[in-house]
């Protein structure tokens, strides 16, 4: 079977590079799907899941927003401000940042206004995550209910 090189890559690190058979987006159109040898392309990232199938094993990644780039040369590079991978646990520990985050943004207030700022867009970034589980729960549980 065909595949697509794939990169997902932050600011801060690359956090998997691996041949997929298909990968889907979500986009500021709608979700994409994207085999091997497709069309080239850029697009936004919007809020939500990307779903991984390669040999063996479906990865699913939560992403807040970013860019992708699908090259000529059979390959995807995704690039996102903040990624976290999507597990059964996820609405738990993101619910555990988001009371970090309040109670350092509660902290810093006392402060300074920069650390406020910092903490502010943490809090931000935790909403949209709880956001896209809170949507995307149901949604997953279906697609491995159909196999």
């Amino acid at each position: 079977m065909n595949t697509i090189s794939l990169q997902l890559l932050t600011p801060n690190q690359e956090i998997a590079t691996l041949d997929a058979f298909s990968v889907e987006l979500p986009t500021q159109v709608g979700r994409i799907g994207i085999l091997p040898h497709h069309e080239s392309m850029v697009g936004l990232l919007s809020p939500g899941v990307v779903y991984i199938k390669s040999e063996g094993r479906e990865d699913r990644f939560i992403v807040t927003s970013g860019f992708f780039e699908i090259k000529p040369t059979n390959a995807i590079v995704i690039c996102t401000d903040d990624v976290d991978i999507f597990s059964e646990h996820s609405k738990d520990d993101i619910e555990a940042a988001k009371k970090r985050a309040q109670d350092a943004m509660n902290e810093a207030r006392k402060n300074n206004d920069v650390e406020f700022a910092h903490h502010e867009q943490m809090l931000e970034r935790e909403l949209t995550k709880l956001a896209v589980v809170e949507k995307y729960v149901g949604h997953v549980s279906r697609i491995k209910n159909r196999g």
